[in-house]
């Protein structure tokens, strides 16, 4: 321990447990999520589910730190999330929410968030989100640079080709927490069968996957 903080490292797995949380916003009355108790152990996949405003998003932020509980705990491999230090708990988790972000990078910097990268991870990393039929049709694969800002030949991709992106810098991460925000919005039909069975892989993996979403379907 330093400063009062548990370092726990990067573990290969981890196991969520939220213990009697509860959550309002400040200077409101309005209880958000009330009294949560559940567990979400390494290999499970979590669907949170419901319509707008029913408090899912705010159940991630509150996994993501982004908020903290009003009541209640939320625990990491049985360490307390409040006493891990955040630049050391975001290596846990690897989020794509539905306002992801893409850059004047290549497409493999756009995954890997870095200029020099695993090969085989990266490969791993397209290959699970479905990208890998895509890169093959780009003019320099991986080395393709998205948009047209500094290559003529840049490429725009579609929302849901944008989406796998997102998806495949989160499982290139290889955090333990894996979370995405309505993961197959942009998708059609098909897509979303084959990214919902993608992401199943990767709760398979051991991983804690938690999908965000309003539908079932």
């Amino acid at each position: 321990e330093e400063g009062g903080k548990t370092h726990i490292g990067v573990p290969a797995n981890a196991k969520i447990e939220f213990r009697d949380v509860s959550f309002k916003y400040p200077d409101t009355d309005n209880i958000v999520l009330s009294h949560v108790n559940i567990t979400i152990e390494a290999g499970e996949a979590l669907s949170v589910v419901g319509i707008n405003g029913s408090g899912k998003t705010t159940f991630v932020k509150l996994l993501c730190r982004l908020y903290e509980p009003t009541e209640g705990d939320i625990f990491i491999n049985g360490v307390n999330s409040k006493d891990i230090p955040l630049t050391e708990y975001y290596r846990l988790l690897g989020v794509v929410f539905q306002d992801f972000s893409l850059f004047n990078f290549t497409v493999g910097e756009n995954i890997t968030m870095s200029t020099e990268h695993d090969e085989e991870r990266l490969r791993e990393s397209i290959k699970k989100s479905g990208l890998e039929s895509r890169i093959e049709t780009l003019p320099h694969g991986t080395d393709t640079y998205m948009f047209k800002e500094f290559e003529p030949d840049g490429i725009e991709l579609s929302g849901g080709e944008g989406q796998k992106v997102a998806i495949a810098r989160a499982i290139y991460k290889e955090a333990p927490i894996v979370v995405f925000d309505e993961p197959t919005s942009g998708l059609d039909g098909y897509n979303m069968r084959l990214t919902v069975k993608l992401l199943r892989q990767v709760a398979a993996a051991g991983k804690c996957l938690l999908l965000i979403t309003h539908d079932m379907d």
